[in-house]
């Protein structure tokens, strides 16, 4: 029972694999953490392989909740990352898994140095202010 089971499985799955839908994305990056989202044609499970190589070597497993008819949007947390570090990632939901994708975790804001911004617009040429746009920039 158990081998027809599995066989009944494996024919479904050969005649209706599962797909991305969206493939993965990032959202809220912090400089310790960030979400891997994606979304697939049907429910199964949810995990992300990870690593700061591109062996990975790191797995976490996450949730997922139904969209729009059948699809399904899976998301993913990794946490305790390390700032302005690079690290490698893939999708895996069942028998599905995506390529290898990287990204690079936010620097800590407190390091970062200020910055300014002018907006101006065009000051056509008045001779009466020559010295504005140097008032304006210093």
């Amino acid at each position: 029972m158990v081998q027809t089971g599995i066989i009944g499985i494996l024919f479904f799955s050969i005649l209706y694999p599962l797909e991305f839908v969206v493939k993965p994305y990032l959202q809220n990056a912090t400089p310790n953490s960030i979400y891997i989202l994606w979304e697939t044609d049907s429910n199964a499970d949810t995990r992300v392989e990870w690593g700061s190589s591109s062996f990975l070597g790191n797995n976490t497993s996450g949730t997922a909740f139904y969209n729009s008819g059948s699809s399904q949007i899976h998301t993913v947390q990794l946490t305790d990352l390390q700032p302005g570090t690079r690290y490698y990632y893939r999708a895996v939901t069942s028998s599905l898994i995506s390529q290898i994708y990287d990204f690079i975790t936010p620097y800590d804001p407190s390091s970062e140095s200020s910055l300014k911004i002018v907006a101006m617009s065009d000051m056509q040429k008045d001779w009466s202010y020559w010295d504005k746009y140097d008032e304006i920039i210093h």
